[in-house]
């Protein structure tokens, strides 16, 4: 959760009026993807993670997604 708090104040001044979030892809523990919400109107922090993940030529299938945002909303999906 630390590391998608860190990812989510790179949009800091960027995001206003959504929060600030960031999100991290795990597989077999190992971080395999990270993003954040980069501008206002543009892709949210899992999307960002996922399309990443996606150019890098890995599968998200059997991961786990985890999304934290500035007012300590957590949130955790397994993907599949």
């Amino acid at each position: 959760m630390r590391r998608c708090l860190q990812l989510a104040a790179n949009g800091l001044g960027r995001v206003r009026p959504n929060p600030l979030v960031g999100c991290v892809i795990v597989k077999d523990g190992h971080i395999i993807s990270e993003g954040f919400h980069q501008e206002y109107g543009h892709n949210h922090a899992e999307r960002n993670a996922l399309l990443r993940n996606e150019k890098l030529g890995m599968r998200n299938e059997e991961s786990s997604c985890a999304v934290a945002n500035s007012s300590f909303l957590i949130q955790h999906y397994t993907l599949t």
